[in-house]
């Protein structure tokens, strides 16, 4: 007879507040890898985008008028479309001023040799920004996806799942708690989700 093994459960990431967000950005300093690396912790707090999906980031990828994002090969291998802010677009900017032989297929985060951040080297970034700020705990990627989704259940009341469609070319967060309804939105980095900027369709 097949023993049964009781699954141990699931510890979520502790979700990091607003001020420690900005305090892993202000622990960037302006050089090639604190600019690069300020530019990777802001679109990750802004946009939700998984870590892999930030990754694969093209700068082509990067559309500043409408601050979307062509976000390829997503979950499931689903291409899709993320948004971003004001504020991650400034830092965004400023990084790729320090890339003055960039092409439009390169990638968006890359270390000084020209190579491609993996997961391991940006959670790695992460974990020292996290000592050098001062953070209680280490911050990895997930937990800044983690704190997009409370920004919002915070701001709305709403509990969301990140997800992305590319079915009419928007953002789209489905929301756990009404499958049935879907929100776009537009959030303000460290300062949640504005309502003025909530649309509900579907």
């Amino acid at each position: 007879m097949r023993s049964l093994h009781s699954k141990a459960p699931k510890t979520l990431p502790r979700v990091p507040e607003d001020e420690e967000v900005r305090k892993l950005l202000a622990a960037c300093p302006d050089t090639f890898e604190g600019k690069r690396n300020r530019g990777l912790v802001a679109l990750l707090a802004d946009s939700g985008l998984r870590i892999s999906e930030a990754l694969r980031l093209r700068i082509e990828d990067v559309n500043y008028a409408t601050r979307t994002l062509a976000v390829r090969g997503g979950k499931g291998q689903k291409d899709g479309v993320g948004f971003f802010g004001a504020e991650t677009a400034q830092h965004l900017r400023s990084w790729l001023s320090k890339r003055r032989d960039a092409h439009p297929e390169d990638y968006l985060y890359l270390d000084r040799k020209g190579r491609s951040l993996t997961r391991s080297h940006a959670v790695h970034i992460l974990h020292q920004l996290s000592v050098k700020a001062g953070l209680p705990r280490k911050v990895g990627p997930h937990a800044l996806r983690h704190y997009v989704a409370t920004s919002i259940l915070r701001q709305t009341g709403t509990g969301v799942r990140l997800t992305w469609s590319s079915e009419d070319g928007s953002g789209v967060h489905c929301c756990a708690g009404n499958p049935g309804r879907k929100l776009r939105l537009f959030r303000t980095l460290g300062g949640g989700v504005s309502g003025e900027n909530l649309v509900f369709f579907g």
